[in-house]
């Protein structure tokens, strides 16, 4: 377990890429379980708890169905569990990270002053796993860098997109 998640931090790191991973589909399935475990509790200060549960598993979906395009597209459909592993994992330990920022900003009124404090660390969060998004798809797909920071950019817009229009934020 620990050398499980040394590699999730590796990869966190920019310094692993998902060819070191075993292609297991139970570490591929308890990794699933952490990443929608974790986005769950990443959105469920903002709505009720099958919503958020909801938009956990699409945006697990849009993940597998863009990462799986993508594998098909340039012949490596063979690395998706190990691909689809990878963005999980770092997905999750990532998604813990920025539990403190958002929970932060549920309970602080909007005129707060900390608000713009958390509101940076969220954003590093969020170009910090661009980068990892795109740093696993680059390996995996051989592909320059910018298309996989492009595949990286069409995951996070159409995720946000479809979870906006499907489970609406009531204010």
């Amino acid at each position: 377990m620990k050398q499980i998640l040394r590699f999730f931090l590796d990869l966190c790191l920019l310094r692993a890429g998902p060819d070191r991973m075993p292609a297991s589909t139970v570490l591929l399935a308890l990794s699933l379980l952490a990443y929608i475990f974790s986005g769950l509790m990443l959105v469920i200060m903002s709505m009720p708890l099958i919503a958020a549960l909801g938009q956990a598993c699409v945006d697990t979906l849009i993940m597998i169905g863009v990462v799986y395009g993508a594998l098909w597209v340039y012949g490596f459909r063979a690395r998706l569990t190990q691909t689809v592993t990878a963005l999980v994992g770092s997905g999750a330990l990532l998604n813990l990270l920025a539990t403190p920022p958002v929970y932060w900003i549920s309970q602080m009124p909007e005129a707060s002053q900390g608000l713009p404090l958390s509101s940076l660390l969220l954003l590093v969060l969020m170009v910090w796993s661009l980068l990892i998004v795109s740093h696993i798809l680059h390996l995996a797909l051989e592909s320059p860098r910018g298309l996989s920071m492009g595949l990286a950019l069409t995951y996070f817009i159409s995720s946000v997109a479809i979870n906006d229009w499907l489970f609406p934020v009531v204010q």
